[in-house]
């Protein structure tokens, strides 16, 4: 019996294997005769090579193989920020089309991407990591490769240099030592600092500031340390001079235009008027006035002659910068603050508000507070004793000991500030007159 079908030819096949289906592709068809005989079958014209391949496409097709790696990949030593390119290699038994991922064991180190034949390696902070490469074949079988990425720390690295510091016995300063250091790896640095001679001045950290405090007549040099995560560090050094200050002497009567430009203003519009100094606070905000820098000085006077222009809602504000850390502003203020026809009260950064000096506030016949009216003021600060006084009158006399806060807060001025209170109220000073002993450089103040 003779039956005829068609086939594939076997010439020129492409093929694979998915899942155990066996798929070839190839030429047109030709026809075959199959004749059936009493116990025995022919095949014609099909040749013996063709029949081989049909047998070993069944035996891949029945044991379906994974991807097998072709070669180790290379590996990478990169710095933070940097990139590489590896190759990937696998050959797959079964001549199936491979897909392919790639996965870092630390992304914080090493991020790794791939894209065609090669995994795209990116490095962002010292250390290692190992990046995995898995090939998957359509049937879900699959073969890793792992190479190592290692990213070397690099010590931070000192930028410029820290210039000499000039300072007066009993006063200090600060600067950020940020500034004065890089890292390449962009990690952050810890800051610490010593002073080559404490007895002259010694030297604390805080964050990334550095505060020294001169305490005699002498050379230091201060050793500042940047290290990072790692354990490197890098060092700049900074020498000190401390020298005693000579007396300081300041005194404004407002009575020409220069006297007004010396000034800087915030909030407010100056105005001369028959040698007294008018400031109008032109902003909704509560407080606007003048300001001058002096050198840091120590036992101090500060004397004026300051009043209000209208006394409903208005207030008058002598203002200094204490220098101190934390409560680094202090004022004097005539008009109604709690009760008080006068105060003293200080600013306190961490809690950011203003607290009043107890037995330093409350009222006096002595303040001259009708409008256009001005009142004489001394405030002064001699060997712990904290005073004010308004003409002859003491309004209070407070004596702090050396290692009190108080002491702390008003044994320096650093910088003066002339202050009206109230949205649209004017302020008045007929003159200023500052008086102390200098203990500091202007361009290191504020320890």
């Amino acid at each position: 019996m003779l039956k005829t079908i068609l086939h594939e030819p076997l010439s020129a096949p492409q093929i694979g294997c998915l899942g155990d289906t066996l798929r070839a592709t190839g030429a047109p068809r030709q026809r075959t005769d199959i004749r059936r005989g009493p116990g025995s079958t022919r095949l014609q014209r099909v040749g013996a090579a063709a029949a081989a391949l049909i047998v070993l496409w069944a035996v891949a097709c029945e044991s379906p193989q994974p991807p097998a790696a072709c070669g180790p990949m290379s590996e990478v030593t990169l710095h933070t920020g940097e990139t590489a390119n590896v190759t990937a290699c696998f050959d797959d038994p079964n001549g199936d089309m491979l897909s392919y991922s790639a996965t870092s064991s630390d992304i914080g180190v090493a991020a790794a991407t791939f894209a065609g034949t090669s995994v795209t390696v990116t490095a962002f902070a010292p250390g290692s990591a190992s990046v995995t490469v898995t090939a998957t074949d359509p049937g879900g079988l699959a073969s890793q490769q792992s190479f190592q990425v290692t990213v070397p720390n690099r010590a931070p690295r000192p930028t410029g240099t820290i210039p000499p510091i000039a300072a007066f016995v009993g006063w200090g300063g600060g600067f950020d030592a940020a500034k004065a250091f890089t890292d390449p790896d962009g990690e952050a640095l810890t800051y610490g600092a010593t002073s080559s001679n404490t007895g002259v001045a010694t030297v604390s950290v805080t964050a990334s500031i550095v505060r020294f405090r001169a305490f005699a007549e002498g050379m230091t040099t201060l050793t500042i340390t940047a290290t990072d995560p790692g354990g490197l560090s890098a060092t700049q050094e900074a020498p000190v001079s401390v020298t005693r200050g000579g007396p300081y002497r300041y005194r404004e009567d407002f009575d020409t235009l220069e006297s007004v430009v010396l000034w800087g203003y915030t909030n407010t519009h100056p105005a001369l008027n028959n040698g007294v100094l008018e400031l109008t606070n032109h902003t909704q905000s509560s407080r606007g006035g003048a300001r001058r820098s002096t050198y840091p000085i120590t036992s101090w006077t500060l004397d004026t002659s300051m009043g209000r222009k209208q006394t409903t809602g208005s207030r008058v504000g002598l203002e200094w910068r204490t220098g101190h850390q934390r409560y680094g502003k202090a004022e004097f203020v005539i008009g109604n603050l709690e009760d008080n026809n006068y105060t003293l009260q200080y600013f306190d950064v961490e809690d950011y508000r203003w607290h009043i000096l107890v037995g330093a506030s409350g009222n006096s016949t002595a303040i001259n507070d009708g409008a256009g009216e001005l009142t004489p003021i001394r405030l002064s600060f001699m060997d712990g004793l904290f005073k004010g006084v308004a003409g002859d009158t003491e309004l209070f006399s407070i004596r702090f000991e050396t290692d009190q806060v108080g002491y702390e807060i008003f044994s320096h001025v650093v910088l003066i500030g002339l202050v009206s209170h109230g949205t649209g109220k004017t302020a008045l000073f007929d003159w200023i007159e500052v008086n102390g002993n200098v203990v500091g450089e202007g361009g290191f103040s504020g320890s």
